[in-house]
């Protein structure tokens, strides 16, 4: 019997610290279940979709590789204003701090 008390007492703490870690990533819960039911939506209409999956692929790409992509991103634009280039590379990182 003490075994089998060790054991429930066992999968009591990890069931709340389950919830917790879930109450801690709530917002990063909530976002991905928003990410997944506008997938789950746009499946049936192909040209929505298209655009979904596009836009979770951006977002994907700069936010992981954002600082490896920088160099390759000013190399290839530069017959553009510096000053534009980081302008826009400041408000993708503005914009990814405060999602």
């Amino acid at each position: 019997m003490p075994s089998n008390i060790r054991v429930r007492k066992s999968l009591l703490t990890s069931y709340y610290q389950f919830i917790e870690i879930v109450k801690e990533e709530r917002i990063f819960l909530i976002i991905i279940s928003l990410c997944f039911f506008i997938a789950g939506f746009s499946y049936e209409y192909a040209h929505l979709a298209m655009w979904v999956g596009f836009m979770f692929a951006a977002y994907s790409a700069i936010a992981n590789d954002s600082i490896q992509t920088i160099g390759t991103f000013l190399a290839s634009n530069q017959g553009r204003n510096w000053y534009s280039l980081w302008f826009f590379i400041g408000g993708i990182f503005f914009i990814n701090s405060h999602l």
